[in-house]
Parts: C-alpha cells; structure tokens; sequence
C-alpha cells in the first residue's frame, strides 16, 4: 500500500523523522506527494538527516521535492553534497536551527531556488561564495543571527533578489560594494542591528538599488545621515528610521523620491526640521516625527503635500502647532501633538480651529 495524499498535492507533507524512514522503506511514497516535504524530530546524534537523503537519493524520489521544510530540528551543521540531488528545489526553510555557518558548497547544487530562509540560527560569517550559483533566489532571510559584519560580494550573484532581510543581527559595518547587482531588490531589511554613523557604510552604498521600495534602518545607532545615502532609489516608497540617535537630517535628504509615501522617524533626538525638508514629496501619505526634541514646526514645511491621512509630532517640546500649514491638505485625517508643553490657552486654541477643520486632532 503507497502513501498517497487525499485531496491535494500543494499542502505540506509533514514527516516526523523515524516516520519518513519508515515509510521510505516500506515504499510508501509516491514521488509527487514529495513536492512539499516538511520533516521533523531529526535527531542530528543519529544521523537521520543524512540517512533520509540517502534514501531519497537512491529511490531517486528526491528530484520530485519542491519545497523542502527542515526548520527547527536543532540542526548543527549540514554536509556539502546533502542537497546535490536536489536539483528541482524551490524553497528551503532551515530557519530555528543551531547553525553557525554556511559553507561554500552547501547551496552550489540548487540553481531553481528561488527562497531561502535561514533566520534564527547562530551563524556568524557569511563566506563571499555562498550564494553563487543562487541566481533565480527572490527572497532570503538571514534575520535573527549573530552576523557581525558583510563584506565582498557575497550577494552579487542575486539578480534576481526582490526581498533580503538582516533585521536582529550584530552587523556593525556593511562594505561599500555590499549591495552591488541587486537591482530587482524591492525590500531590505537592517533594522535592529549595531550600524552607526562612524564607519558603517558610505554614502554611495545603496545607489545600486534603483527598484527598492522599502528601506528599514530601524532600531540601530544612526547619529546622522549622508546627505546622498537615498540618491540612487527613485521608486522608494517607505523608509524606517525609529529609534536611532539622530539629531538633524540633511534640508535635502528626501529630494527626489517623488514616490514616497511612508517616513518614520519616532524616538530619535531631532530637534528642528528645514521648511524644505519635505519638498517635492507628494504622494506622502503618514509622518511619523513623535518623541524627538523638536520646538519648532515651520509654516511651509508641509506646502507642497497634498495626499497626507496621518501627521504625528507626539511626545516633542512643542509650545504650538501652525494648523494653517495643513488646511490646503483635504485628505488629512489624524494630527496627533499631544505630550507637548503647550499652555491650556494654546490648546484649546488649537482645539477651536480643529472643530472647523474636516480631521481629528489630539492635543
């Protein structure tokens, strides 16, 4: 009797690890219900891991696999070779595990991957080879390792990469030439890591990144900003930069992203804003500014928006609000100033002139 799955093909096929060995040797697979394959309980003392594709390899099963599910089963170290029949793979998730490292050979025998996630393991050092022959991947996570440092091109070979992800490493220093090639990626992902201004990238690092869409730089150490670092992403539409230790930001720093909807800068240390600092931005859509040290808004710093739904400047050193810089802006619906040092006149000032005003203000 051969295993067979009763309604579809395109849910996963979930194998404890003795269950899988059993049922391999038993013959009790057909090769298409391997199309998605999760295993899990691989005891690594056992060898299993190695054992199951030996078995795969030999009943010439493993060609069938499309998606390959090994996360979180406490794997130490993979063998080069282990995937080398795997040559149809799509998608592998050997996320949760302990490793540490990826060799120079592990991924050189699956040119079809097209997704790859590695979070949540331990690995330290990512080898200038790794991703060589990966030239269809689209999406790779590597969040959520203990990654000190990128250098080289060790993601060159990624034409085809539309997301990376690198959030909740220890990466201290990024390469100038890190992101060289990666002219398709659309998201990247830097936040909490240890990335500060002195020395941790240059100004010209992310001008190759012509399609990107969304740039997180959240939760790390940023002092200040190259006044060109966002010249080369044109179609940029979100950028996050919470919770750094940024104190001002170059008048121009946002010139030419026409596209931009989405700017975060909540908990920094800012404390004033150039009347221009968001010219030409008007497809702006949410301005996230609350607790900085700002004093002072200036009554054309928001002239040339015209699709703003949310303005919040909460928990600032604010003593008033200019209400008449946003009145040209009809689809503005939240302003949220409250936490401010503003007298109970100014406030209820501010309160008055809202009642007229098509919005919702929280003073």
């Amino acid at each position: 009797m051969r295993y067979c799955l009763p309604d579809t093909y395109n849910v996963d096929t979930a194998y404890a690890a003795p269950d899988l060995l059993s049922a391999l040797k038993a013959d009790r697979i057909d090769p298409v219900d391997l199309q998605s394959l999760k295993i899990t309980k691989i005891d690594p003392k056992k060898n299993e891991l190695v054992e199951i594709f030996d078995i795969l390899t030999e009943n010439r099963l493993i060609n069938a696999i499309l998606h390959l599910d090994l996360s979180y089963n406490a794997l130490v170290e993979i063998p080069d070779g282990l995937f080398k029949a795997c040559g149809q793979l799509e998608k592998l998730a050997l996320q949760g595990n302990c490793l540490t490292h990826i060799s120079d050979n592990l991924l050189a025998d699956l040119p079809n991957l097209r997704y790859l996630n590695l979070s949540n393991n331990h690995i330290k050092h990512l080898p200038n080879t790794a991703f060589l022959e990966l030239k269809n991947l689209i999406s790779l996570d590597l969040s959520r390792n203990q990654i000190e440092k990128i250098s080289g091109p060790v993601f060159e070979p990624l034409s085809s990469l539309v997301t990376l992800n690198l959030a909740h490493n220890h990466i201290r220093c990024l390469s100038q030439d890190v992101f060289y090639h990666l002219v398709q990626l659309q998201s990247l992902q830097l936040n909490n890591n240890a990335l500060s201004s002195k020395n941790a990238f240059e100004e010209s690092i992310f001008w190759d990144l012509y399609s990107l869409q969304w740039l997180n730089l959240s939760e790390n150490q940023i002092e200040s900003m190259p006044e060109k670092l966002l010249r080369g992403m044109p179609y940029l539409k979100r950028i996050d930069l919470e919770n750094n230790a940024l104190s001002c930001l170059p008048y121009n720093f946002f010139y030419g992203l026409c596209y931009l909807e989405h700017i975060t800068l909540t908990g920094n240390k800012l404390e004033r804003l150039h009347p221009d600092q968001f010219f030409g931005l008007q497809k702006l859509i949410s301005l996230h500014m609350g607790t900085n040290k700002i004093e002072h808004i200036p009554a054309s710093l928001f002239l040339h928006q015209t699709s703003l739904k949310l303005i919040n400047f909460s928990k600032n050193r604010l003593s008033t609000f200019p209400l008449t810089s946003v009145e040209h802006i009809a689809s503005l619906k939240t302003i949220n100033i409250s936490d401010n040092p503003m007298d109970k006149k100014e406030s209820a000032e501010i309160e008055a002139c809202a009642s007229k005003l098509p919005m919702r203000i929280s003073v």
